[in-house]
């Protein structure tokens, strides 16, 4: 049933292919990074360049990732371009089909450097009904700012701080079908000081036989307080 759903619309997505030939590019230039940012996914392809990392670590592994939002699918939050002006993700991040995949797809934030006190946000959401449920974890790397998450499809590196866990149970009513806001006050680190970490959000679930259709991911916000 869900070729059928997602027949409505044209998927498009970020592809990777082996080649030949590997073109070496500088690492991302991270400026400020203490400074007080939103990021509303204008150009997820450009978030590289800024230092985020993208990791598909399912099982078995898949060729696409987060990427621009696509056609056909709900409008943003907040947008300056078009209504495609944030992160989605779908449930084909796996090659695989059926009730072995383990989907564990990452985005993660480019370094910042924060203390405790400071805030992050963010905006969500699925379809609207859901039919096969979805599931997202953020998570915090509070030790560095390595973005590692290890090899497999139940790593998670230094990402050991959940700070929210959307639909762990992978319920119908579980995930947001409207635009939903989360946020966190930033807790755990040393106290007065500051260092330099990573949050990440985790399109995670098993079974995409039965699981997983589409999420958003709108105005990543980070104040410095």
């Amino acid at each position: 049933m869900k070729k059928y759903i997602l027949g409505f619309f044209v998927v498009t997505g970020i592809v990777f292919y082996s080649c030949k030939e590997e073109v070496l590019t500088p690492p991302a230039q991270i400026i400020n990074p203490g400074a007080s940012f939103v990021e509303g996914f204008d150009s997820v392809g450009n978030l590289s360049s800024k230092g985020w990392v993208f990791r598909n670590n399912s099982e078995p592994g898949g060729y696409t990732q987060w990427s621009q939002a696509i056609p056909g699918s709900f409008p943003a939050f907040n947008y300056t371009v078009s209504g495609l002006d944030y992160a989605g993700i779908l449930y084909d991040v796996s090659a695989g089909f059926g009730a072995n995949v383990i989907v564990s797809a990452w985005m993660i934030t480019k370094p910042i450097r924060a203390k405790n006190g400071d805030q992050v946000s963010f905006y969500t959401r699925t379809f609207s009904p859901v039919f096969y449920p979805d599931r997202m974890q953020f998570r915090a790397n509070l030790v560095d700012d390595n973005p590692d998450v290890g090899m497999d499809a139940t790593t998670v590196g230094n990402f050991t701080t959940l700070i929210a866990d959307i639909n762990p149970n992978l319920t119908t009513t579980g995930y947001p079908t409207t635009w939903t806001k989360y946020s966190w006050t930033v807790a755990g680190l040393p106290a007065n000081t500051s260092k330099q970490i990573r949050f990440a959000f985790r399109y995670h679930f098993t079974n995409n036989l039965s699981n997983g259709l589409y999420i958003g991911v709108d105005e990543f916000e980070f104040i410095s307080n």
